[in-house]
């Protein structure tokens, strides 16, 4: 398994077949198996809290859903923007890493993207919340047919 804060360099594989599937490599033990994510719903409310302030927002689920992927056999879900010949991959690979994108301002713009693969711990007995160990902490949850909850 990844040690936590590592740097990565996702790459597409293969696009293909009728259900929008994709491969996406991330590195030698994680190699996603894509398929296209459903949300389900029209609007998404994702709750945000941010110094201690909830704030709500309303998305539109058809947009968020239209860069959804998702690999059933190791329960990741993630969303993914081809970039100037790079990925961009966001979200979570397994119940205890997640993935994003590193901001790097002397990257060029196009190529690779480094992105890194960090550690979160799921909270004793809530399922769905996580504390992450990442200068990304927020809480984030989203109510409908999508429920994540970070900190």
């Amino acid at each position: 398994a990844p040690s936590p804060g590592i740097v990565v360099y996702p790459r597409l594989l293969e696009a293909r077949g009728l259900y929008a599937e994709k491969i996406v490599f991330i590195q030698d033990d994680i190699v996603l198996r894509l398929q296209k994510t459903s949300v389900l719903s029209e609007n998404i409310v994702f709750r945000e809290n941010l110094d201690g302030t909830k704030v709500d927002k309303i998305m539109n689920g058809r947009e968020l859903e239209a860069n959804m992927y998702h690999d059933r056999n190791r329960m990741a879900s993630i969303n993914i923007e081809e970039k100037n010949g790079g990925l961009k991959v966001k979200g979570i690979l397994s119940d205890t890493l997640r993935i994003a994108p590193l901001n790097i301002s002397a990257r060029s713009d196009d190529g690779p993207i480094p992105h890194e693969i960090f550690k979160v711990e799921q909270r004793a007995g809530i399922r769905g919340k996580y504390k992450g160990k990442h200068s990304l902490r927020r809480h984030f949850k989203a109510t409908g047919s999508v429920s994540t909850d970070y900190s």
